[in-house]
């Protein structure tokens, strides 16, 4: 694969994308439960602090901080869900439904950028002879989506108030 072509997600991998919160309630990939704004602003300060390695990391070791860039990225998408009352259910797919409740609720961009990343974070992470693995290339995009979903966290909370 030419690494000046953007990266998409496998067709294999992207699974049935759930648009609609309710539908991904109903499937198991999402509950509803009481928000927590403590918990919400706990996972936002653990996103902030992935996000400041990731990006004292991105210059010398590009690969880790690839991994943190994403896990600013899921941690404050989990945060803004959180705050809404929502939590995606842990197990097999976890990462993938967090994209997917991204694309529901902010919008197709977010989520294939979070959901390419997701894809490539998992290359990085678990190689396989026939796939690129994160580069510093990479590793900036992740810090760039952190970076977007930090910076519209507070707004999007305050706008998007708990699911009903």
């Amino acid at each position: 694969m030419s690494r000046d072509q953007p990266r998409r997600p496998r067709e294999a991998d992207q699974g049935l994308v759930a648009t609609d919160v309710r539908d991904m309630i109903s499937r198991g990939h999402l509950e509803q439960r009481v928000p927590d704004a403590n918990l919400a602003q706990r996972i936002l300060d653990e996103a902030r602090n992935d996000l400041a390695g990731a990006e004292r990391l991105v210059d010398d070791f590009p690969a880790q901080a690839l991994q943190l860039g994403y896990g600013g990225a899921r941690k404050a998408a989990t945060a803004i869900l959180e705050h809404q009352g929502l939590r995606v259910m842990s197990g097999e797919g976890a990462h993938a439904h967090v994209g997917d409740a991204i694309r529901a609720q902010l919008g197709s961009a977010l989520g294939r950028r979070f959901q390419g990343l997701r894809q490539i974070r998992n290359d990085t992470e678990y190689p396989k002879p026939d796939r690129d693995i994160g580069d510093e290339r990479d590793a900036r995009a992740a810090i760039a989506l952190a970076n977007d979903l930090l910076t519209a966290a507070p707004q999007l909370m305050e706008q998007m108030g708990v699911f009903r």
